[in-house]
């Protein structure tokens, strides 16, 4: 009797082990799903805003503009990976989905607004000033046609310091960057973020 429970015993600390490795070796195969779900008060964390933006701005923060058509999943997991690096937080996501202006081209020469901006994207245009992008489209011809109007390229990331811009970095779809290099970009601003003379 003794004997079968000793032996039962046994079986039960290998299965637990087994267990163990194999939760431990996924949580590792799986690392940036699994960081994302480490979100807590005590650690960096996204806080989604919008019109308190510009109070933020002000300050000092890091500000992720996003929209439902980027690489925003990408820029997010990275940009966190740096933030908890650099042991900072929060993050703050504004989401433009649903605030910016839309055009398309007629006829591959004329522009047609097909939805005009909110007035919170026109102010926010005002605040980043130079830090939005000339809003271009691509004609079938492969030639950039610039509409005249400004447009926030999402994902955005800009680095407040004392109500000033320091650094920001638009991650473009056409872009060719490794997740290694886009986290040195990410990790660069923090690193300016902290500098007492910056």
């Amino acid at each position: 009797m003794k004997k079968n429970r000793k032996k039962g015993m046994a079986m039960l600390v290998v299965a637990i082990f087994l267990l163990l490795t194999i939760i431990n070796l996924e949580s590792l195969r799986n690392n940036d799903e699994n960081v994302l779900l480490g979100f807590n008060d005590t650690h960096t964390t996204y806080k989604k805003i919008k019109s308190s933006v510009f109070d933020i701005l002000a300050n000092d923060a890091v500000i992720i503009f996003t929209s439902d058509d980027t690489e925003v999943s990408k820029a997010k997991k990275i940009l966190y990976n740096a933030a908890v690096i650099s042991d900072y937080r929060p993050i703050y996501e504004v989401d433009l989905t649903d605030e910016e202006i839309e055009i398309e081209l007629v006829d591959n020469k004329n522009i047609k607004i097909t939805k005009e901006p909110t007035d919170f994207y026109k102010k926010l245009l005002s605040e980043l000033g130079s830090f939005s992008e000339v809003y271009a489209i691509k004609n079938d011809f492969g030639e950039y046609i610039n509409t005249g109007y400004q447009k926030i390229y999402a994902p955005l990331v800009v680095f407040v310091k004392d109500g000033n811009i320091l650094y920001s970095h638009y991650l473009s779809q056409d872009e060719e960057i490794s997740n290694e290099e886009l986290k040195e970009v990410y990790l660069y601003g923090f690193k300016l973020l902290n500098d007492k003379n910056a």
